[in-house]
């Protein structure tokens, strides 16, 4: 595939995606950044229909890629890039590569929910999110294992329930023996999961090694994904605080 290497000028592009986080929204921020982060040679191309694949680094990452917008009077008219073509943003590595990555095999999914963090409060919109994602990968034959809370801090399982038996869970699921958090570490760290979908609370604490999704008394962290031996083709991290982008560009 061919490659074109852009160069952005930080000390431009960050005081003003700062201006347009802390003040009222202004369309023509789309433009500008297109003309600031788009290298010339692609200008006249983009928005025919190619995909891009951006290799973006620890500052670039932060840029609201998916707003550059061409000039109104080229082609498809003040519509985003990211509404033209396929656009996918790549994390570029230069330290602590790995070169034995081992890929899951076969169609196998972890879907963790609402596990009890006190004091934190319960997430009833993280434990609907969990069994849905559930229930979306079950109907399209994955093997999903779960370990979804409720809002009472009981393990329910997506399973339907037998004629004897009966449930207040939400949506038909039944209630499972007491499970500490904990466990949602050991199933992730022990499977062979392609997908893992996780919906809970997040720590944001500047420091790497308390920063991730809480579980119990424990921390998910970068660094333990990094230790995995079987690498997930895709994980969903829905937890608070672990997007968060402060009033500056690349501060979290």
């Amino acid at each position: 595939a061919e490659r074109l290497i852009g160069l952005a000028e930080r000390a431009i592009l960050e005081p003003l995606l700062t201006n347009a986080i802390e003040n009222a929204a202004d369309p023509d921020i789309s433009g500008t950044l297109y003309e600031l982060l788009v290298p010339q040679e692609l200008k006249g191309e983009l928005g025919s229909g190619e995909h891009l694949h951006l290799l973006v680094d620890k500052h670039t990452a932060d840029y609201p890629w998916e707003l550059m917008r061409p000039r109104p009077d080229e082609q498809e008219q003040d519509r985003p890039l990211a509404l033209r073509v396929g656009m996918l943003r790549q994390f570029r590595q230069t330290e602590g590569v790995r070169f034995d990555v081992h890929r899951a095999t076969g169609h196998n999914a972890l879907v963790i929910g609402n596990p009890p963090s006190p004091p934190n409060a319960q997430l009833p919109g993280a434990m609907k999110e969990s069994l849905a994602a559930a229930r979306k990968l079950g109907g399209a034959e994955w093997n999903v294992s779960t370990l979804i809370w409720d809002t009472a801090g009981n393990p329910v399982t997506t399973e339907p329930p037998t004629t004897s038996a009966s449930s207040d869970a939400p949506g038909g699921t039944v209630p499972r023996p007491q499970v500490s958090p904990v466990r949602a570490l050991h199933l992730l760290l022990n499977g062979d999961w392609r997908v893992v979908h996780i919906a809970a609370h997040g720590q944001l604490t500047g420091d790497a090694a308390t920063t991730g999704v809480v579980l119990g008394d424990v921390r998910l962290t970068a660094n333990v994904f990094s230790k995995m031996s079987v690498v997930p083709d895709l994980v969903v991290m829905n937890a608070c605080h672990l997007g968060r982008i402060l009033t500056g560009a690349n501060r979290v």
